[in-house]
């Protein structure tokens, strides 16, 4: 699974996609969005967020294949009211264990709500299943 995080306007966006192509957009640890596996109909995922100010902002985020033969290395390009603001490329998996992989705070012995941990340092969710695979 690739993770891109980003902060837009001071809303934490989290992208995840799948192994198989299956796609998953949060808002500030909140599920906005989803698809079910199989990427070949990759479409851009499209929503609004209110800025500092509380204008209404059209945000486009569109995932991008840029590997040489389309084996899966993938980048987040984010657009904001029409302009590409970032490529993001994907969060390093590379972290110490049961720590958050935004702020880095130890979420171990945190409970457990909808199979997801929520770091109490910066709000970000993290799957049970990658806390319990660190531990392995």
């Amino acid at each position: 699974m690739h993770f891109f995080r980003t902060v837009i306007h001071g809303h934490l966006i989290e992208f995840r996609h799948g192994d198989f192509g299956g796609e998953t957009l949060l808002i500030n640890g909140r599920p906005i969005a989803s698809r079910p596996f199989g990427g070949w109909w990759r479409k851009p995922h499209y929503f609004s967020l209110k800025d500092e100010a509380g204008n209404d902002r059209q945000v486009e985020l569109r995932l991008v294949d840029v590997s040489r033969f389309g084996v899966g290395k993938y980048r987040l390009v984010v657009s904001v009211d029409g302009h590409e603001r970032a490529r993001i490329e994907p969060a390093d998996d590379k972290r110490v264990p049961n720590t958050c992989a935004n702020c880095g705070y130890s979420l171990a012995g945190l409970p457990v709500e909808n199979s997801e941990v929520r770091c109490p340092e910066c709000g970000r969710h993290t799957s049970a299943l990658v806390l319990t695979r660190d531990t392995e």
